[in-house]
């Protein structure tokens, strides 16, 4: 997991994932990319018109100057064993 921040992405070019069974718990974990979609408004050159919308909303916003496949953030799921155990066993499914 160490080596996210540094590589968010996979030789695989997609985004790295981590579990772990903690105790009584399963946890999964994503890395959550800057993919060049995201740079309009988190990248370096953020378009005026672009800042006007987004600053009234989120004054205190610093999650600008991202390059392409820098990491994000994460996605983070913990499952309780037994919850988790009587899923599987009624035949629930997550997609």
């Amino acid at each position: 997991m160490g080596g996210w921040s540094s590589a968010p992405l996979g030789e695989d070019g997609k985004p790295r994932r981590w579990t772990a069974h903690e105790g009584d718990q399963y946890r999964y974990m994503r890395a959550i990319p800057t993919m060049p979609m995201c740079l309009a408004c988190h990248g370096a050159n953020i378009a005026p018109e672009v800042t006007a919308a987004v600053r009234p909303n989120y004054p205190e916003d610093q999650a600008t100057g991202f390059a392409p496949g820098q990491l994000r953030g994460a996605l983070s799921i913990r499952w309780d064993e037994a919850a988790l155990a009587r899923s599987i066993r009624n035949g629930e499914t997550v997609h």
